[in-house]
């Protein structure tokens, strides 16, 4: 496993109160940061892991990720090890 850091856009809403059209015209996605253990990679989405036990085989604060919104993949380490 490759520990990554990924950079993509999330959904943004406001669903508590009423907005000018304006204040709702100005409202984007947010960015968003996840470094974790790339577990799965397909063509339309990547799983990663932000915790990982080294001596069992468990997995922890798992998230996949679609890859329409993923704005950029950077390899922190690579795993030499194969596993």
């Amino acid at each position: 496993m490759d520990l990554i850091l990924v950079t993509w856009k999330d959904i943004t809403g406001c669903d508590g109160s009423w907005m000018s059209l304006d204040e709702a015209q100005e409202m984007y996605p947010g960015p968003m940061e996840t470094v974790g253990w790339l577990l799965k990679e397909t063509p339309e989405y990547i799983v990663v892991a932000s915790s990982r036990d080294t001596e069992e085989d468990t997995v922890g604060s798992v998230t996949a990720i679609p890859k329409s919104v993923i704005v950029n993949i950077k390899r922190i380490l690579r795993d030499l090890e194969g596993s």
